[in-house]
């Protein structure tokens, strides 16, 4: 399922630190079957005082001396969690880490204030599904001792960004010959713009075909939901929901 978002318009006291505890890598527990063990030990109640918000936080091995962190975010005041859609978050741009666009552009609960702080936020995407964000290897907290992957500057972030734009063109024309349920769609008059309305506001506009759509976010730069977060996640999340009776 395909969905495209198209952007157009531009305490007074000194902290203390404890010892860091060493990494945590579920890889040997899953593999002997031990997953209660596992999501005990990566189990997180929270950062905030009277918000406790679970999540989960280890790292699993993809290769021998390489290990991928990942932060789990279940969906929020849900406790049938287990059966909710999954958002996988791979931050996009090279050389970021998942917790920036965690916390920064607004998936999960905590966001960060404008002095600097950690706050609690209640209209991320977590509050429709579960997101699992995963940080490539030599990103965050992802480590590995094989030398044979890169380590990526700020450059690749620029040419990343110019990359999706030029890419948005090619990717239509690809999914017109792909065998999917909507590739009929994309050549009739049913593939075509509305205007999408959120809590009284224009959000955008909106083309349709089965499973996909392509969403033309207003008054937001290339990252949507830095700009419009509220709006931006229910439309995934209606997204989603539409998909999952497909």
């Amino acid at each position: 399922m395909f969905l495209f978002l198209v952007i157009l318009l531009f305490s007074l006291s000194s902290p203390s630190f404890s010892s860091p505890s060493p990494p945590l890598y579920i890889t040997p527990l899953l593999q002997s079957g031990q997953y209660a063990q596992a999501q005990s030990l990566s189990h997180l109640t929270g950062f905030l005082p009277g918000e406790p918000v679970s999540s989960y936080s280890a790292f699993f091995t993809i290769a021998e001396g390489t290990h991928l962190h990942f932060w789990f975010h279940p969906v929020e005041k849900d406790e049938n969690w287990q059966s909710k859609p999954v958002a996988l978050w791979l931050q996009g741009g090279l050389g970021l880490s998942t917790i920036r666009g965690g916390i920064q552009e607004y998936l999960i609960a905590y966001n960060v204030t404008p002095d600097g702080l950690v706050g609690k936020y209640d209209s991320g995407l977590t509050q429709y599904m579960n997101v699992l964000m995963i940080d490539n290897t030599r990103v965050g907290f992802s480590h590995t001792q094989d030398p044979s992957y890169p380590i990526v500057g700020s450059y690749a972030l620029i040419a990343g960004q110019y990359d999706g734009l030029l890419a948005y063109q090619g990717t239509i024309k690809s999914l017109r010959s792909l065998d999917w349920p909507g590739a009929d769609c994309l050549n009739t008059e049913t593939f075509s713009r509305s205007q999408i309305w959120i809590s009284g506001s224009l959000f955008g506009y909106i083309r349709r075909c089965p499973g996909l759509w392509e969403v033309l976010a207003l008054r937001a730069s290339h990252v949507v939901q830095l700009y419009q977060p509220a709006p931006l996640w229910k439309v995934v999340a209606a997204f989603v929901k539409e998909t999952y009776k497909m």
